[in-house]
C-alpha cells in the first residue's frame, strides 16, 4: 500500500503520522503528493508507524532495502554474540592454532 493511500483511509492520518514522526503536517503533505521525496531515513519510521501497511520499499523503491535490512540483522547478531569489528571473541583471546596438518 503507498503513504496515499494509507493516510485516506481514516480521517487525521497524515496529522497522526506528522507528529508520530516529529515534522510538520505540511512535510508529511509534500511526501504524499510527490511534491518532496521521502527521505529514506525517514522510512522505517513511516513503516513503523503504519505498522507495516507502508513498508520501506513502497516508500523508496530506489533504495536497495534488501541489502541494507540484511547488514542490519548481521549487526544485530554480531552485537548479541559480542563479537568485536573484527570477530574476536570479547575476552581478546584468540583460539590457539596447531601447526599439525
Amino acid at each position: 500500500m503507498n503513504l496515499t493511500k494509507w493516510t485516506s483511509q481514516e480521517r487525521g492520518r497524515a496529522s497522526q503520522l506528522a507528529r508520530m514522526l516529529s515534522v510538520s503536517s505540511t512535510t508529511v503533505a509534500n511526501w504524499i503528493s510527490g511534491k518532496k521525496p521521502i527521505p529514506p531515513e525517514r522510512c522505517p519510521a513511516i513503516e513503523r508507524a503504519t505498522v507495516r501497511a507502508v513498508t520501506c520499499e513502497e516508500l523508496r523503491p530506489d533504495v536497495d532495502w534488501e541489502y541494507l535490512r540484511g547488514t542490519a540483522a548481521i549487526d544485530q547478531a554480531k552485537s548479541k554474540s559480542g563479537a568485536d569489528i573484527f570477530g574476536a571473541p570479547p575476552t581478546g583471546h584468540l583460539p590457539e592454532v596447531s601447526d599439525a596438518a
